[in-house]
């Protein structure tokens, strides 16, 4: 039989532990973005935005190939990092990020 140890936290510390774990869950969203978008689009990331500025977007983009363009910032990119969800609660997510990020 395996030992489970059980942590009792009370709501403030149990509120920053969770603030951690979303804070984790998103920088594993951006590398899991930094290491597949220069393979499927031949952009990479060159600049992540500083949160709270309402830019509506993570990242900017710019090709691989030309280097004479380096941080002239090609494309946005919007990153979401989610734990777990329903297909559905998923899809809902996509439908805010992509009105978010919409022009």
């Amino acid at each position: 039989m395996q030992n489970v140890t059980k942590l009792h936290l009370p709501g403030t510390a149990l509120q920053r532990a969770d603030q951690e774990v979303a804070v984790a869950t998103q920088y594993g969203a951006y590398g899991i973005a930094a290491l597949i978008m220069p393979r499927l689009t031949n952009l990479t990331i060159i600049e992540r935005l500083v949160k709270g500025k309402g830019f509506g977007f993570d990242l900017w983009l710019n090709s691989i190939d030309d280097s004479d363009t380096w941080f002239q910032r090609k494309a946005r990119f919007e990153v979401s990092g989610i734990r777990q969800g329903s297909e559905g609660i998923i899809q809902s997510r996509v439908n805010i990020k992509l009105k978010q990020i919409s022009p």
